[in-house]
C-alpha cells in the first residue's frame, strides 16, 4: 500500500499538537503529504447566521464567521510542526457531525490514511463524550491510524480522559449562548 496522502483531524488540545508532530515524522518517512482537519459542530439551536456578541461586543458577528475567524489562528501552528520539515501540508476547517466529516473528508482529499488521537475515554466519560476515533474506525473504508494521548503534567484535565482542551474560546462560547 502506498500512502500519498494522511488526513489528520484535529481538535486544537495540546494532545492534537503532539500528533502533528507523529504525522510529520510518519509523513516524512513516507514521503506523503498532510491534510489537517478541523470540524466544528454548530451548537444545538443555533444556525451558521446566528449574530451573536463575543465577550459582550457591541457589534454583532456571525456565529460561523466568529467560529472561524479564532480557528484559523490555530491553523498556522500546525503548518508550522510539518514546514519545518520540508512536508507538504493543507490545513481545512468544515461544518458538521465530527464523523461524517472526517470520513467524507478522507473521500474529498483522496486520502490513503487516516491518522488521528484518542482520549482513550472508558466508562461514563466515554458515554457522555462520545468516541469520535472508534466510530471513524468502525465505518472508514480506508486504514485508520490511532494514537493514544499520554496525560502531560501541565495539562488543564485531570487524565486525558476528561479532556475538553480541544475546543476554541469562540466553541465554547457558542456553547453558552445555548444553555444561558
Amino acid at each position: 500500500m502506498k500512502v500519498q496522502k494522511i488526513l489528520v483531524p484535529v481538535d486544537f488540545s495540546v494532545c492534537s499538537f503532539l500528533l502533528a508532530e507523529e504525522v510529520t515524522s510518519l509523513s516524512t518517512s513516507l514521503g506523503a503529504e498532510v491534510v489537517f482537519l478541523h470540524v466544528m459542530e454548530m451548537p444545538s439551536g443555533l444556525k451558521a447566521d446566528t449574530v451573536i456578541h463575543p465577550k459582550g461586543q457591541e457589534q454583532g458577528i456571525a456565529l460561523v464567521d466568529y467560529l472561524t475567524s479564532e480557528a484559523k489562528g490555530y491553523m498556522d501552528r500546525y503548518l508550522a510542526i510539518t514546514k519545518a520539515v520540508g512536508v507538504k501540508a493543507s490545513f481545512e476547517l468544515k461544518y458538521g457531525p465530527t464523523v461524517d466529516v472526517i470520513l467524507e473528508g478522507a473521500k474529498e482529499f483522496n486520502a490513503d490514511l487516516i491518522m488521528m488521537g484518542t482520549h482513550g475515554r472508558q466508562g461514563l466519560t466515554r458515554l457522555m463524550l462520545g468516541s469520535v476515533a472508534e466510530n471513524v474506525l468502525r465505518q472508514s473504508e480506508i486504514p485508520v491510524l490511532t494514537i493514544r494521548s499520554l496525560h502531560k503534567p501541565h495539562c488543564e484535565a485531570s487524565s486525558c480522559a476528561t479532556c475538553t482542551s480541544g475546543f476554541t474560546d469562540a466553541e465554547q462560547q457558542a456553547v453558552s449562548e445555548v444553555s444561558g
